[in-house]
């Protein structure tokens, strides 16, 4: 996706690129960067694990994220079954921890389906 203005309709905004934060510390440690091309929420906690973890697949790998509140699930969820032509989850992460999440449009002429 480029972010160049000519490619946005006029009066509005390019979004950041923010794929260069993959260099960006997270916690002191290196963050790589992915786009999530997959989701999974488990509806319970597994034995070993105390809270419910989110799952998204980040370059062909399964990673996860513990502490996650109702709005982010909401709008990572939109961006997976509601709106998929104009959203996007971008992932900041450290092995299979995510450190960091961004849902995003994408630019698209098609209307997203609100459900209402």
């Amino acid at each position: 996706m480029s972010n160049d203005q000519a490619d946005y309709p006029p009066g509005t905004t390019p979004p950041p690129d923010v794929s260069g934060a993959a260099e960006s510390s997270a916690h002191g440690r290196k963050a790589k960067f992915g786009v999530a091309t997959d989701l999974w929420l488990p509806l319970l906690p597994y034995p070993d694990t105390k809270e419910k973890r989110l799952y998204l697949r980040v370059n062909e790998e399964w990673r996860y994220w513990d502490h996650f509140d109702p709005f982010v699930w909401q709008s990572v969820q939109s961006a997976f079954s509601k709106c998929t032509d104009n959203l996007e989850v971008a992932v900041w992460y450290h092995r299979s921890v995510i450190v960091g999440l961004v849902v995003r449009s994408k630019y698209s002429t098609t209307e997203c389906d609100s459900g209402a």
